[in-house]
């Protein structure tokens, strides 16, 4: 019955090219008969054939040009008009009858076939345009298929239209056109351990914003048991009036990328450990050869170890930040907090930097308010923007450490104002191995900076630049104000022994004569 509902109705047939005049010969055929059989054996009067079988014929004429072209409609017409001469004849119109009869059908003729022709014109042009858009949404949607991605494309109601083949090989039952995008996929995966929420959905964000998603990393275990790491990100789809009429989310599988930088973070946290323990007998043999020079009064020679023993105190920063960047990526970077001044950090970090500096390290501090952070990892980054302002500022004659309290966060600058940074690098300057220029002659991994802004991150705070190219550059990070009841249920958690031992012995070290290592300028 769908069938053959579907067979009769016009709208059905559009986009369907293929015509034939047959449907409309013989439907047409048996209107005729039924005509006749109508007036001669039902009415009985065989002139009784009026203006109802001219309507009827109008609707027929409109009907088969709208399904079947203008085949179709001028088969209808064609056989109209036979049938109207053969009214005539069979009736004997004689006289002014019979001229009125001619000129009305002829009449008729030309206004069906202008209806034939421009509603059958009409619906083949609807026909090609329709298969010109499905031609291009196979070529499309071949393409996709071909993609070595995911691809979903969902509509603005949020139920999922399309997904590539690629889709279906990562995601199997997971995914499927019809369902909504709150059950797809991303909404199964796990993101830094935690099962993502609705939110995190870049589809779902697009959704909402009508904005394009940034790219998130998510964990999703396969039907086979096999855990995946998916890259994702979405955009909306917009027409020519700049309307959304679709979101597209695309999905990257990068295990094999996960795996490798596994491998190379391994190798890396290895590679440091194992370095760890010949640097420090090296570096104390250093300072003891230091001693023995400084006593015979061996300037030269003296002179010489302690250029060693700076490079050393380089090396060890270098592979400190080598493992900082592992823990990090394993979650694993300890963060104890507490009560303490910045200022007076930030005048530790100044006498123990200007030594080394040929720059005049000025403080200009406004504030007298704690902060509530880990103290030696703050020293960390303050010293780390202190040593970049001097490394990227040779030739200036000072370098500005200040601060100012905003929003219940205590907020650091270290200002410079030496080759500053171009617009196009401040976004990239924290990541990872990234270094100002692309040719940088200015030593370092670039660590630093990242390193920092992990850190300042797992303070709830912040870590920006501003800079000017040619000008000078001043970072800023921010420090949540301390505050009595946070602290106390922070200290009201007991600390590992062996975290607090470590602590101790390393704040022990860095305020024992000779032993003060600087962190290498990075970018």
């Amino acid at each position: 019955m769908e069938n053959m509902f579907n067979y009769l109705n016009p709208i059905a047939q559009l986009g369907k090219p293929k015509r034939s005049f047959l449907f409309a010969f013989f439907t047409n055929i048996i209107l005729c008969v039924v005509s006749e059989f109508y007036v001669y054996l039902v009415g009985k009067n065989p002139l009784a054939v009026g203006n109802y079988i001219i309507f009827i014929n109008a609707a027929f004429i409109v009907y088969f040009s709208f399904r079947d072209g203008m085949l179709g409609g001028f088969t209808t017409v064609c056989l109209t008009i036979l049938y109207y001469f053969y009214i005539i004849y069979t009736r004997h119109y004689q006289g002014n009858l019979l001229n009125s009869g001619i000129d009305t059908t002829i009449s008729l003729a030309f206004v069906y076939s202008f209806l034939a022709f421009s509603i059958g014109y009409l619906k083949q042009l609807i026909d090609k345009l329709i298969e010109k858009e499905a031609n291009a949404r196979i070529r499309l949607e071949t393409i996709l298929d071909q993609l070595p991605v995911g691809v979903i494309v969902s509509n603005t109601m949020g139920k999922i239209e399309f997904v590539n083949n690629y889709t279906q090989k990562l995601f199997g039952k997971y995914v499927k056109v019809g369902n909504a995008i709150e059950k797809n996929a991303e909404n199964t995966m796990h993101h830094n351990g935690i099962r993502a929420s609705r939110n995190e959905s870049p589809s779902v964000q697009v959704l909402a914003t009508g904005k394009s998603a940034k790219p998130q990393d998510f964990v999703f275990t396969h039907a086979n048991g096999e855990k995946l790491y998916i890259n994702s990100y979405a955009s909306p789809v917009k027409n020519r009036a700049g309307q959304i009429i679709a979101i597209a989310s695309i999905s990257h599988d990068i295990t094999s990328l996960k795996k490798e930088e596994q491998k190379k973070n391994d190798f890396i946290n290895m590679t440091s450990h194992e370095l760890k323990t010949p640097l420090t007998s090296i570096k104390v043999f250093t300072q003891v050869l230091e001693k023995k020079l400084k006593n015979k009064q061996d300037t030269e020679s003296f002179h010489l170890a302690s250029r060693i023993n700076t490079q050393l105190n380089k090396l060890t920063m270098l592979v400190g930040d080598l493992l900082d960047v592992t823990r990090l990526e394993k979650g694993k970077l300890i963060v104890i907090k507490e009560k303490f001044l910045v200022k007076g950090l930030a005048e530790e970090v100044i006498h123990d930097l200007q030594p080394i500096s040929t720059q005049r390290l000025i403080l200009k501090w406004t504030t007298k308010l704690p902060v509530y952070g880990d103290k030696e990892r703050i020293r960390q980054v303050l010293t780390n923007l202190v040593t970049n302002a001097i490394k990227y500022s040779p030739e200036d004659k000072e370098i500005i450490i200040g601060s100012r309290e905003h929003d219940n966060f205590l907020e650091i600058y270290v200002q410079d104002f030496g080759i500053g940074i171009a617009s196009t690098e401040k976004k990239k300057i924290f990541e990872r191995f990234y270094q100002v220029g692309e040719n940088s002659t200015y030593p370092g991994l670039g660590l630093g900076l990242y390193i920092s802004a992990q850190i300042i991150k797992r303070h709830k705070g912040k870590l920006w630049v501003e800079s000017e190219y040619g000008k000078g550059s001043a970072f800023w990070f921010s420090l949540p104000i301390y505050r009595m009841k946070k602290a106390r249920n922070h200290l009201s958690k007991p600390i590992h022994p062996a975290v607090r031992h470590a602590r101790i012995r390393k704040s022990s070290s860095k305020k024992s004569k000779g032993l003060m290592l600087t962190v290498p300028a990075k970018r």
